[in-house]
């Protein structure tokens, strides 16, 4: 939160490029960096998509000791049993209802539209709706800055916070 009492996204990982180990580090300070006034580190949330996230997860919390990762809470196949799993998945019929959780929060906050991030505004520009209704990136576009957003406002929603730019 700002000093107004504003959700923002302090930080985000733009890159491919990085062995997850070295990319769970850098994560980590930026995490610390941001920690609360009480010390807590800031909520990390990791996408658990292709693996990738998978290490990035167990270096945090096997070697680095990182302590606010997010965790979903989901309902179990076996008699509605409740789990909980540290890492954002990303299914197929969640994608839907981050992408809306997205949505709200454009059109609660146009007027911060004019301040976003470049390459954010490009992307979003070019997500689509597919003819077979999937949305997703424009042929030879990218799509995660908006993902990445998406899932920051979704797990805000989660936790009972409104996609409004209001003080809480």
């Amino acid at each position: 939160f700002d000093a107004d009492g504003r959700p923002f996204r302090g930080a985000f990982w733009h890159s491919n490029l990085v062995e997850p180990v070295d990319a769970a580090n850098e994560a980590a300070k930026l995490g610390r960096l941001f920690a609360d006034s009480k010390g807590m580190d800031a909520v990390m949330v990791v996408e658990k998509q292709g693996g990738y996230g998978d290490t990035i997860i167990h270096e945090l919390r096997e070697n680095i000791l990182y302590q606010n990762l997010y965790r979903f809470t989901y309902t179990g196949h076996r008699k509605y049993r409740t789990e909980q799993a540290y890492g954002f998945a990303r299914t197929f019929a969640r994608r839907p209802l981050v992408i809306d959780a997205l949505a709200r929060w454009v059109d609660a906050n146009s007027e911060l539209m004019v301040g976003i991030d470049p390459l954010l505004r490009q992307e979003l520009g070019a997500f689509v709706i597919k003819d077979d209704g999937k949305m997703q990136a424009d042929a030879g576009m990218y799509d995660d800055m908006v993902m990445a957003t998406a899932i920051w406002v979704y797990v805000l929603e989660e936790r009972g916070i409104r996609a409004t730019s209001e003080p809480i």
